[in-house]
């Protein structure tokens, strides 16, 4: 086909697809750099768990990817788990999550061949997700189970909150408004939840002598969820002081729309 004839066959189907492109929304535009989400799952079984004499691991986490911050909130959560499970701070930006997994497996082997006469229970069961979403902040939630022989296993819930911009992490209480009046919220909720009378100490039942924030807090579908982990506040017995302020009530003690913005973010 002469090459005039072509371009000019095909000038005015070319005008069409310039203009849609460019009438086309941002938000479209960007979609490929929208942040997504997936959840891997990894299991280890070492030993002979019928019995008794393992090591089970099995570590649920999301998994981020599409954006520079992706890599950000990853690292920011190893280093929580890993933490959290004992592991060298150092390792975190060496080790992924499958060798952290082996790693633990190691440090099973190792502790069956020094004490070769003992039966052995080791397990790491970690469950991760994201809580909730939105523009300004991103909450991941994570529930942790490990046990390594002694008097009792040890059960955390953790919550890490990111800036999903920067992969940052955030500290949820630079967010409230009416601070004054949400800690008396909580510290009655408290109370009551613990039988502790308003003329009582908060010393008599607790280990400080005065309210503190709790060291995990962050936001789920439920609302704003406040944790005491086992020890934070009160003995191991006394298992998790859980506070949620459901999301209607608790938009009047942050500084965002949680339902007008969070409907945006997770669209």
């Amino acid at each position: 086909m002469n090459k005039k004839i072509f371009i000019f066959h095909y000038l005015p189907f070319l005008v069409v697809v310039s203009v849609l492109w460019h009438c086309t929304p941002p938000a479209e535009q960007q979609d490929e750099k929208a942040m997504t989400v997936l959840s891997d799952t990894i299991t280890r079984t070492k030993g002979n768990c019928e019995a008794n004499d393992c090591i089970e691991v099995l570590i649920t986490y999301p998994k981020f990817a599409g954006t520079p911050s992706a890599s950000q909130i990853y690292l920011q959560l190893k280093t929580l788990i890993f933490n959290d499970l004992v592991i060298d701070s150092a390792k975190v930006e060496q080790l992924n999550m499958n060798q952290l997994a082996d790693l633990l497996v190691q440090d099973y082997v190792s502790a069956k061949a020094e004490f070769k006469e003992s039966t052995m229970n080791f397990e790491y069961v970690i469950n991760g997700e994201v809580a909730y979403q939105h523009p300004q902040l991103w909450s991941i939630y994570l529930n942790i189970y490990t046990y390594t022989g002694g008097a009792h296993p040890m059960s955390y819930q953790k919550f890490l909150n990111v800036d999903p911009d920067t992969g940052n992490k955030i500290d949820l209480i630079n967010y409230f408004d009416n601070k004054d009046e949400l800690k008396r919220k909580v510290e009655e909720t408290i109370r009551q939840t613990h039988d502790l009378t308003g003329e009582q100490q908060w010393s008599d039942v607790f280990f400080s002598d005065r309210f503190q924030w709790p060291e995990n807090m962050g936001l789920t579908s439920k609302g704003l969820m406040m944790v005491y982990n086992p020890y934070e506040i009160l003995p191991y017995a006394a298992g998790f002081t859980e506070i949620v302020i459901p999301t209607n009530e608790a938009e009047k003690y942050l500084s965002f729309d949680l339902q007008t913005n969070a409907e945006k973010a997770l669209q």
